[in-house]
């Protein structure tokens, strides 16, 4: 056992329930945890604060330097400038660690689907633009780049979107898939990993499974297409009859979480499907919808 492992069990053997709500809720945006004082200088927001001190902590932190019309963050309304992203990083960690009891910091994550959605980030070609490029190796410098920018303002996880398959043109993210193709989409999306990693930081591939138009929207689809390029890229991860969705639960939508079984060992047995998107997990916790509480299930479902 790794002395990291060893530290991560001794903390959550300290962890009170609390405390462990906390480091898995990741329901606060990161640009919301900051704003500028009259001296235009980097100031935490009380809402962050508050919410660090409720939950003992926080675990992962999305899109503390996102910039874009959704946060609402830009040169002009106080965005976080590249010059600025060390001394805001090490803002947002002292509160944290000085302010917790067990002073575990915080997880940055952020958006990086064409470069990093921040302020002075570097913006690559879309998903789209890369896949008619049909060159995986260049791909993986992209995303080696992508890597170490997010890594030096100290963002660990930044976030890339790949297996999805862009199967009909209304679907309004269809920029961040790389083809209709499932083989040339988990091309690539080995290439983002072995990018990313080379860049020194560790990565999300994240999988918007099954968005598409309802005429679309069966069994077989899901299986044939939207599964294989996942299959493809994770050698083993194979899915065969093991689905159980069916066309009924499809079409029952958000109102009904669809679960599916797979064959990959490292995701364990289940993930859970909401609005169409893959949360895999290795444990098995249930988030309430109302208040702190958590009920421990069979199976994950997140509201």
């Amino acid at each position: 056992m790794s002395k990291y492992r060893r530290k991560a069990e001794a903390l959550l053997k300290q962890m009170t329930l609390t405390e462990k709500v906390g480091q898995l809720a990741h329901d606060f945006w990161g640009f919301n945890a900051y704003t500028r004082d009259e001296q235009g200088e980097i100031v935490l927001t009380e809402a962050f604060k508050s919410y660090v001190l409720k939950y003992g902590g926080m675990g992962a932190l999305y899109g503390f330097f996102r910039a874009d019309p959704w946060s609402k963050r830009c040169y002009n309304t106080g965005g976080i400038l590249a010059s600025e992203r060390e001394k805001a990083y090490n803002i947002l960690q002292k509160f944290v660690v000085e302010n917790t009891r067990l002073k575990i910091p915080v997880l940055a994550v952020e958006d990086t689907p064409h470069g990093w959605q921040a302020l002075d980030s570097v913006i690559y070609p879309v998903s789209l633009n890369v896949g008619c490029s049909f060159n995986p190796e260049l791909y993986a410098k992209q995303t080696e780049q992508i890597g170490k920018e997010t890594k030096l303002s100290g963002v660990r996880v930044p976030f890339l979107s790949v297996f999805d398959i862009a199967v009909d043109p209304r679907w309004g993210r269809c920029e961040e898939c790389f083809s209709e193709d499932p083989y040339l989409a988990a091309c690539m999306s080995e290439s983002a990993v072995v990018g990313v990693h080379n860049g020194g930081n560790l990565d999300n591939i994240y999988y918007l499974l099954g968005d598409y138009t309802p005429e679309q929207k069966n069994a077989k689809t899901l299986k044939e297409v939207f599964t294989q390029a996942g299959a493809t890229y994770l050698q083993g991860w194979t899915f065969e009859d093991r689905i159980t969705v069916t066309d009924e639960e499809l079409a029952a939508g958000e109102s009904k979480r669809v679960r599916f079984e797979i064959g990959f060992d490292a995701l364990k047995e289940w993930s859970v499907l909401r609005r169409y998107e893959v949360y895999p997990y290795k444990v098995k916790l249930m988030l309430g919808n109302a208040s702190d509480e958590i009920i421990f299930s069979e199976t994950i479902e997140v509201k």
